[in-house]
């Protein structure tokens, strides 16, 4: 592990990182009643390529890519989700869960460190989920704010701007290499991979720092 002792600051992804996406998505799927019967795993998998895509695109309030991946996701099934059915499914993201390591782990974080999310989401969504769950964050950067999503470089400029902090004195925590990871990395942020799935990293340049969940990250920053 390199020495993270010049690390002032603690950025964090939201949906995923903190919030259990894959949980989240699954459960508002399955209560769309288009979707009964349907391959989930593929469903999931095919959601995020589609969302990938449209992120590319120009700013859209995060949403309607949600609503819109759905969609496409579902007709590689043959399956048409209705309008209703995927507004219904992209609102369901202000209620998914936390894992059940972060509202603690964010808790004590705050008492050492300054602590941001930079997110894809909209700002009200986000701010919502901060003010239900207690959280003490002091940055929050959003897609809607910067007008792109991760993984272009907007969230990470405007977030070290609102911290007022050199880049390596931040360190970038998600689960992610595309959204986050990579583009953090190349901005000379530290970059932590919490791996919550246990996977293995990819080739390529490695993060500084790899956790499996925030307990870990913790422990590795006393």
């Amino acid at each position: 592990m390199p020495d993270l002792g010049d690390v002032r600051a603690l950025s964090f992804d939201c949906y995923g990182t903190l919030l259990d996406w894959r949980r989240g998505v699954r459960e508002a799927a399955a209560e769309v009643r288009s979707l009964v019967g349907a391959d989930f795993e593929r469903l999931e998998r095919e959601r995020e390529h589609f969302d990938a895509e449209l992120g590319r695109g120009a700013y859209r309030p995060y949403r309607e890519l949600l609503a819109e991946s759905l969609r496409l996701a579902a007709r590689e099934q043959g399956r048409e989700v209705t309008e209703d059915e995927a507004r219904a499914f992209a609102e369901s993201m202000r209620r998914w869960p936390p894992f059940a390591d972060t509202d603690g782990a964010l808790a004590r974080l705050a008492t050492r460190f300054r602590l941001a999310i930079f997110s894809n989401v909209e700002t009200a969504v986000l701010r919502e989920t901060i003010a239900e769950r207690g959280w003490r964050i002091d940055v929050v950067v959003t897609a809607e704010e910067v007008g792109s999503y991760k993984p272009a470089a907007g969230h990470f400029l405007e977030g070290l701007r609102r911290l007022d902090l050199e880049p390596r004195r931040v360190l970038h925590c998600s689960v992610t290499r595309y959204y986050d990871l990579a583009p953090a990395k190349r901005l000379g942020l530290a970059t932590a991979w919490i791996a919550r799935q246990a996977e293995e990293w990819p080739a390529g340049d490695a993060p500084d720092l790899v956790v499996r969940d925030l307990a870990e990250l913790e422990q590795a920053l006393r």
